[in-house]
């Protein structure tokens, strides 16, 4: 029987930083993990009045796949740089196969290149030939995707009508970066955006049968935020907010089909009564859950919960929450807009009075920023002293206001095209992930700390496309220090570094089944 779509999951890639163990409870928690879009848009499609169908890559491999992309006239593919060969290797056999068939590309990756996507390229031999693998995919979405994808399954019989929907900037096409059958790209220069979000219907998170039974939901999409350094700008320009009573239907079908973890997925709980909101929704269900918080403001000298509303949470079932701290430096906060240390300390200190783990996030070597930055940082987490901490070294991050203006932020690009580079140099860079792999190089630093430097900037020398004007450091410098600040911290403290709240939901999810 003919479907109209089939969605493919592939992990999205990186888990193995994070956890120690690979299995819990009979899950594979690099693979068994649920990916946040596939759900909400296939409600969607089935909502239109299409058919769907899922396949997992990870579980089934590629000739399950051929097998099933038989039977569709769509193959949406999940993209994201951590798996960028593998599914694009499962996308050139699909299309070698099926060369009549539309294959659809979405995901966080392709906002970093759009258009640029087409010019992708991948060794097929080491050292040898270059292969615009980007080339095999009709389709990229980017944005919302649901209005994006009812489009082009609506034109499938005829999909270069697509093109002339683009190039009249009709809503309909908006989010989409199409290939037509005489090879011309056509681009949709506005994300697809989804404007009503009553409209939706709940996700169909019954699709992931035998996977960690954890549910991501989103109770708003965009960001009331403006981070220079995020790589999502257009997010501060659309945010849109569920209402109470459609966040009360998901987590109620949520408990009718047995999930009763629940991780949230909006950049921020904000404003805080809606901490409150959720709080009020999830109480009293049994249920653990977990999402992003705002510490604060720069311009503020209150944290941005007050202790009731984190006492609130915790009593509901907030098993944590994450914070972005970013830096110890206050120049930086200042630069970003985020709070002061002494409201990063105070937020924390309110967790604690009433029970609430809580995981911070930090950045290494910002511009501007020194070693000694890097010492005041070691000393703030210290004392602050959180259940858990998560570093990463600074990055440019492809369309953020700093790529955009990066001598306003005391930076130099050094590799123009790093953009069309960022996958393969992902991939090198995530070689050294995995907890043991960490650990093993945290030793290694703490003995031998010029020769590790010296070894870290010789393998990563490719990846080193920005420096600080200022200092000079790059990259390789910030990974450097991540190191030696994660190796310092679990050295003499008891904090779970590298740890974060969506690997613990899972984690907890997993142990209970």
């Amino acid at each position: 029987m003919s479907i109209d779509i089939l969605f493919v999951k592939s992990v999205t890639g990186g888990s193995e930083a994070f956890f120690s163990s690979n299995q819990v409870n009979g899950y594979n928690l690099t693979r068994d993990v649920p990916l946040p879009s596939i759900p909400v848009l296939d409600s969607w499609i089935k909502y239109k009045g299409y058919t769907t169908d899922y396949f997992d890559l990870d579980r089934n491999g590629h000739d399950g796949l051929l097998e099933k992309a038989n039977d569709a006239d769509v193959i949406g593919f999940y993209l994201n740089f951590s798996v960028h060969f593998k599914v694009m290797d499962a996308v050139k056999r699909v299309k070698n196969r099926f060369p009549e068939k539309i294959v659809v590309i979405g995901g966080p990756s392709i906002l970093d290149l759009k258009e640029n996507f087409y010019n992708l390229s991948s060794s097929r031999f080491p050292l040898l030939v270059k292969e615009k693998v980007g080339l095999y995919a009709d389709a990229i979405v980017y944005g919302d995707g649901e209005i994006a994808l009812e489009t082009i399954l609506h034109h499938k019989d005829n999909p270069d009508e697509i093109g002339n929907l683009i190039d009249n900037d009709h809503e309909s096409s908006w989010g989409i970066i199409y290939k037509d059958t005489k090879g011309k790209i056509h681009v949709s220069t506005k994300p697809g955006l989804v404007s009503e979000l009553s409209l939706l219907p709940i996700p169909n998170h019954e699709i992931y049968k035998n996977l960690i039974p954890v549910a991501f939901v989103e109770t708003s999409r965009g960001c009331p935020f403006g981070c220079p350094f995020c790589e999502m700008p257009d997010l501060s320009t659309s945010f849109r907010v569920k209402d109470r009573k459609q966040i009360i239907t998901e987590i109620d079908y949520l408990q009718q089909i047995g999930i009763n973890h629940v991780i949230i997925t909006d950049p921020s709980i904000y404003p805080s009564n809606r901490m409150d909101m959720l709080s009020e929704i999830f109480a009293g269900r049994g249920m653990k859950w977990t999402g992003f918080a705002k510490p604060g403001l720069w311009n503020s000298s209150e944290p941005f919960y007050s202790k009731e509303t984190l006492r609130k949470a915790k009593d509901s079932g907030c098993a944590v929450l994450f914070f972005g701290g970013e830096s110890a430096s206050e120049k930086t906060q200042k630069l970003y807009s985020k709070p002061k240390l002494e409201v990063l300390l105070e937020m924390e200190h309110r967790c604690k009075e009433v029970g609430l783990l809580s995981c911070w996030s930090f950045m290494i070597l910002n511009p501007g920023e020194t070693r000694q930055d890097v010492d005041r940082l070691i000393n703030l987490v210290t004392e602050m002293e959180p259940g858990m901490c998560v570093f990463s070294p600074f990055l440019l991050m492809p369309n953020s206001e700093m790529d955009k203006h990066p001598k306003e932020y005391n930076l130099r690009i050094t590799d123009p095209n790093y953009k069309l580079k960022a996958a393969e140099l992902y991939a090198k860079f995530s070689s050294n992930a995995g907890a043991e792999k960490k650990e093993k190089i945290g030793h290694m630093i703490e003995k031998y700390p010029r020769l590790m430097r010296f070894l870290l900037k010789l393998r990563m020398h490719k990846v080193n496309y920005f420096e600080c004007i200022e200092t000079g450091f790059g990259l390789s410098d910030g990974a450097f220090e991540m190191l030696r600040v994660e190796s310092t911290l679990n050295r003499n403290t008891n904090i779970q570094v590298g740890k974060s709240h969506y690997h613990l939901l899972i984690e907890m999810a997993a142990a209970e089944g």
